[in-house]
């Protein structure tokens, strides 16, 4: 079988956790392989951030070391998400459901100020790509009030709402807006 990756990207709490719940059930119905990966997690890079966050408490504090650890950050994380799409997704024979994307990684370089626009950009298109990429888009009040932790501001995804909506203008994504359904999802896995 061949291998067909699925990317659900969009704003915290925009849905894609359900939509994967949704195609999976389709697929596992269909009999057809699939795996579910979470690319946003990082692979080799999540120990070196461990080993900073356990050992070097103190190189944190000095801001000038920060600030370069953020503006070199993306370049890291694109090697990253090489060997993660190529160990982890590319090798898997089915279909590969990606709940979040190298797209949101973008969006929360953006947000957080790592890197600048350039390399984000370099980032984002050198990053490895999906067949299909479905983008869950809802209101910023509905994104609030489903935010489990509180961390975010109505502020903060209005800036990821725009986001989304300028890389859709550019990447004519599969667009799901508002209150999608089992059978809009079984209907773009199908595809």
């Amino acid at each position: 079988m061949k291998n067909k990756i699925i990317a659900f990207i969009g704003p915290d709490g925009s849905g894609k956790s359900t939509a994967i719940k949704y195609a999976s059930f389709y697929l596992k119905k269909k009999k057809i392989k699939f795996k579910i990966v979470y690319p946003f997690n990082y692979f080799f890079l999540r120990k070196i951030l461990n080993f900073f966050a356990t050992k070097k408490k103190n190189y944190y504090k000095q801001s000038k070391k920060k600030s370069v650890i953020k503006f070199v950050f993306p370049i890291l994380a694109l090697f990253d998400a090489w060997l993660y799409y190529l160990l982890k997704i590319r090798s898997f024979k089915g279909y590969v459901l990606c709940d979040r994307y190298y797209d949101d990684l973008y969006t929360a370089y953006e947000e957080f100020k790592y890197g600048n626009r350039y390399i984000n950009l370099v980032f984002l298109n050198l990053a490895p790509k999906a067949d299909i990429k479905i983008l869950l888009i809802n209101k910023k009040e509905k994104l609030l009030k489903r935010e489990k932790d509180g961390k975010h501001s109505l502020g903060f995804f209005k800036r990821q709402i725009l986001r989304y909506n300028e890389l859709n203008k550019k990447n004519s994504y599969i667009c799901l807006k508002k209150n999608f359904s089992k059978k809009d999802i079984f209907n773009l896995v199908n595809e």
